[in-house]
């Protein structure tokens, strides 16, 4: 069931961002977080590119090369800066692109596989700290029986 939700995930965005309409409000994200009966955990955040890195499609110089990489880097080495969960979780995957058109998605996911029952308050997550030019940030939370929304402001 996990995997329908992360294709379904694709599938909505790749259908989103081919069209000229605005899938994010201005310094907005999205987050989700879905789980299994087998304990997989997967939590996908999107954006606009230029909402976190301040640039609007493809990297273009050395400059924005650099923000890009080091972007990477923290997301694939240095995960829990963005979201940390119980010491009963392992990565399994982490997964980080961005479209390529004028005004580029990034997507990141990880894949988590926890021993035992995970409760939402488990999870935390400082997307506003390591992105502070996001105040709003929309939270999905799916899994086998329920799905709800919230969306959440930064505090000034």
């Amino acid at each position: 069931m996990l995997k329908t939700h992360f294709v379904f995930f694709i599938l909505l965005l790749n259908s989103t961002s081919a069209k000229a309409v605005d899938y994010f409000a201005e310094n907005e994200a999205k987050i989700s977080f879905s789980t299994d009966e087998n304990h997989l955990v997967e939590i996908q955040f999107e954006t606009y590119i230029e909402n976190i890195l301040g640039f609007r499609s493809k990297p273009s110089n050395d400059e924005e090369n650099f923000k890009w990489k080091t972007l990477q880097f923290k997301w694939f080495k240095e995960n829990s800066n963005f979201i940390t969960l119980p010491k009963s979780c392992i990565i399994e995957e982490s997964e980080i692109e961005y479209t390529n058109d004028k005004r580029s998605t990034l997507m990141a996911s990880v894949l988590f596989q926890c021993r035992g029952v995970l409760k939402i308050g488990d999870i935390k997550y400082r997307f506003f700290e390591q992105f502070p030019d996001l105040n709003s940030l929309e939270v999905s939370i799916i899994d086998e029986t329920v799905t709800s929304k919230r969306i959440f402001k930064k505090l000034n």
